[in-house]
């Protein structure tokens, strides 16, 4: 299992992320939470009210030094 560092920064997908790699993230719930509040910058209280969809894959487009361009859910 991977975990966030202080700085939302995760020590074993930045590295495959930052040569071109393409990595999925299977997590649900407030574990994704996290993610998204470091990827997007959030505040607590930003987090605290995110909706997130149930069964919906969220997809990341990313610069060269992994900051989000955009992002979306993936539905049917």
């Amino acid at each position: 299992m991977e975990k966030t560092t202080g700085t939302g920064k995760c020590t074993k997908i930045s590295p495959p992320m930052s040569n071109g790699k393409r990595v999925i993230i299977a997590t649900h719930g407030n574990r994704l939470r996290v993610l998204l509040k470091y990827s997007d910058n959030l505040s607590n209280e930003e987090t605290a009210r995110l909706n997130i969809p149930t069964s919906l894959s969220v997809v990341y487009e990313l610069e060269d030094d992994l900051r989000p361009i955009r992002s979306y859910y993936l539905a049917n």
